[in-house]
Parts: C-alpha cells; sequence; structure tokens
C-alpha cells in the first residue's frame, strides 16, 4: 500500500532497533535538513512524532474513513449524519457527493 496522511503505519528497517516495530499514524510529508530530503513525519503510540524515509515506514491499514472525509457522519450511524445535516444539503446519498457544488451554491448568492 501507499503511504497516505492517516494510514496506519509501522517503523521498520531502522538501525536504532528499539523503534522498529513501533506503531502509529502517518500525519505528512515533510521536508528535512538542508537537502531538504522528504520524510513521513509518524505520530507514534507512545513515542514523540518522528520523521522517518518512505523505506523505514510500512503501511499496515489505509485511513479511516472518518479521517479521511473529515467527520462526514460521525457518530458510526450514518443514518444520524444523513438525516441531520444531509437533510438540508438535499438529503440520502445524492446529498453527501456535490458539497463541492453546495459550496458554489453558497458563493453564488454571496456574489
Amino acid at each position: 500500500m501507499t503511504i497516505v496522511p492517516g494510514a496506519r503505519v509501522r517503523i521498520v528497517g531502522l538501525q536504532r532497533e528499539e523503534f522498529n516495530g513501533h506503531e502509529g499514524v502517518a500525519a505528512k510529508l515533510v521536508a528535512v535538513g538542508e537537502a531538504k530530503e522528504r520524510r513521513w513525519k509518524v505520530k507514534c503510540d507512545g513515542l514523540q512524532p518522528i520523521a522517518l524515509k518512505a523505506c523505514n515506514v510500512e503501511v499496515i491499514a489505509p485511513p479511516r474513513a472518518a479521517s479521511v472525509v473529515g467527520g462526514v457522519g460521525s457518530g458510526g450511524t450514518s443514518g444520524e449524519g444523513s438525516g441531520g445535516t444531509g437533510g438540508s444539503e438535499g438529503g440520502g446519498a445524492a446529498g453527501r457527493r456535490p458539497a463541492p457544488v453546495s459550496a458554489a451554491g453558497a458563493g453564488a448568492r454571496a456574489g
């Protein structure tokens, strides 16, 4: 799997073996040092965040749906999310997809 923000990851292949096997969440890709090497900032369970080369990060699970969508339908029951916010945006599954259209529509009314 490809490393993406929010993915559950495991640290592997470091010379400092005490870090190997720790799990956490890939936060973001950062530029480190004068050479601006690209590394993944990983928020580990029980450790401080650490910047790692991609070769030292193993994806063990994709991002959770709530993390990717930004909490749409939060609370675990999609019916609650659809009934509350979906009703004002058109309701149902159709109400979830056209969020950019709603934003554009709001912009059109303001201008």
